[in-house]
């Protein structure tokens, strides 16, 4: 049997509490949670999921500021959004696609 060590890690208290709602959601707790994102990252030789920089939202950012430049987006005032949620999906396509027209005048 292989000989077992305790490993500390520092956390946000919120974070902690909402992976262990999570984890024991799933039958697990916090400790075979790690355990079994370690012994996958070993399986793989890497961490098992994309990992991606802040500067990937930049270039989405970027896109929406231009599209804002040459006037093809759409805004909306809180009452519009709020009747939108309560419009049926015919309705609602409906209302979105006349804003999108008037936008493009």
């Amino acid at each position: 049997m292989s000989q077992q060590i305790n490993v500390n890690i520092r956390m946000d208290k919120d974070l902690k509490e909402s992976a262990d709602v999570l984890f024991n959601s799933m039958g697990l707790n916090m400790t075979t949670a790690i355990n079994t994102f370690v012994r996958q990252c070993l399986r793989e030789e890497s961490i098992p999921f994309q990992i991606k920089p802040y500067n990937d939202y930049r270039a989405k950012i970027e896109s929406s500021l231009s599209q804002a430049k040459e006037g093809k987006l759409v805004s909306f005032n809180l009452d519009e959004l709020e009747a939108l949620e309560d419009m049926d999906i015919e309705k609602a396509r409906g209302f979105l696609e006349a804003r999108r027209k008037e936008a493009s005048l």
